[in-house]
């Protein structure tokens, strides 16, 4: 559906050249919702927008259900932006229009019929839960009901492809949650694919299938959602991840846990689907003279996922230490051993 190959964007400002991409490669599948995730300044609104071309590529390709978006003649990219859609951070509605003025602006561009134009855009507005809000203007509506209408302007062409652009940056966490459940049922019911671009994880781990890490122009990293959980490469992937689950154990635990003269191992458990459910150092504590000792831990849904974590501390005989590891990763438990200590 979406595949960029060896993509570069540079801007030439006062100050010099700025190389904002630097050999972009990813491919979207039609259905999917694939995620880019960054910090402020990696690269991420030039990679979007370059995909619509309201940013010009410096050089490389950009396919768009098989179009080659690069080439295209100022009236054939008109034809082809009406079958990919955007929302912004900021919203972006007219504010002298009211929210059916403001759905219908793209359907009126593309001059489609009137009695067409008022059949769509209720239907649209139904699906975006706002057909009580038809005759408001964005003024007298919340952030989320903005976004919504946005959305719902987006998909007035019957778009194939659907680019967010920070959609959720400006709204309260509550608020993301219901724009978030939104942009799952459409690409479920619609089959919309949606690439969207964010700096929070929450965001990324609630909707996507897929995940590229940009930094500095470049993808650090890219793969499914779940296999970026359950395991990053990157430090920068990492300290994403952190940023809702928290791994680290306070220091001062840590001198305690080395200070004693006995064996131990930290270990980090993770739990991904069935694993989670199983009372697996239950079994341990029953089968092994070990009592594991849960130092810290936490559970979070990752798109259709169940995905646990903990860190545990298994004291005693090296042997009795090693087979407890050995029963978690028999149920299929991902174990990291984080120290070894002790004599």
């Amino acid at each position: 559906m979406i595949e960029i190959t060896d993509l570069y964007k540079t801007y030439k400002t006062s100050e010099g050249t700025v190389e904002a991409l630097k050999g972009i490669n990813l491919k979207v599948k039609k259905g999917e919702i694939f995620g880019v995730i960054g910090f402020s300044g990696a690269g991420k609104s030039s990679l979007i927008r370059c995909i619509n071309m309201l940013e010009k590529p410096t050089s490389g390709s950009v396919l768009v259900n098989g179009v080659e978006m690069t080439t295209l003649k100022p009236k054939e990219l008109r034809q082809a932006r009406r079958k990919i859609g955007m929302i912004f951070q900021h919203f972006n509605l007219l504010e002298t229009a009211t929210v059916f003025e403001n759905v219908a602006v793209a359907l009126e561009l593309s001059k489609t019929p009137k009695l067409e134009i008022e059949k769509k855009v209720n239907k649209l507005l139904k699906i975006v839960g706002l057909e009580d809000k038809i005759h408001n203007y964005p003024s007298q509506l919340s952030g989320g009901q903005k976004q919504r209408v946005a959305i719902a302007r987006a998909l007035a062409n019957d778009v194939e492809v659907l680019l967010c652009d920070e959609a959720t940056s400006a709204l309260d966490p509550q608020t993301t949650e219901s724009i978030l459940d939104l942009l799952l049922e459409i690409n479920k019911n619609l089959n919309i694919t949606i690439l969207l671009i964010t700096h929070e994880m929450n965001v990324i781990k609630k909707v996507c299938d897929k995940v590229a890490v940009i930094e500095d122009g470049e993808i650090i990293e890219m793969d499914s959602i779940v296999n970026i959980f359950t395991n990053p490469q990157q430090p920068t992937t990492r300290n994403f991840i952190k940023s809702i689950m928290e791994e680290d154990l306070p220091s001062n635990l840590i001198d305690k846990l080395r200070k004693r003269d006995r064996n131990y191992k930290l270990v980090r458990l993770t739990f991904l689907g069935c694993s989670a459910a199983q009372p697996i150092l239950a079994k341990i504590a029953k089968d092994l003279p070990l009592s594991p000792n849960i130092l810290s831990g936490n559970i979070i849904q990752v798109k259709d996922e169940t995905l646990g974590r903990l860190t545990i501390e298994l004291t005693g005989n090296r042997e009795h230490i090693n087979q407890a590891i050995q029963m978690l990763e028999n149920v299929g438990v991902l174990t990291e051993v984080i120290e070894d200590g002790g004599n």
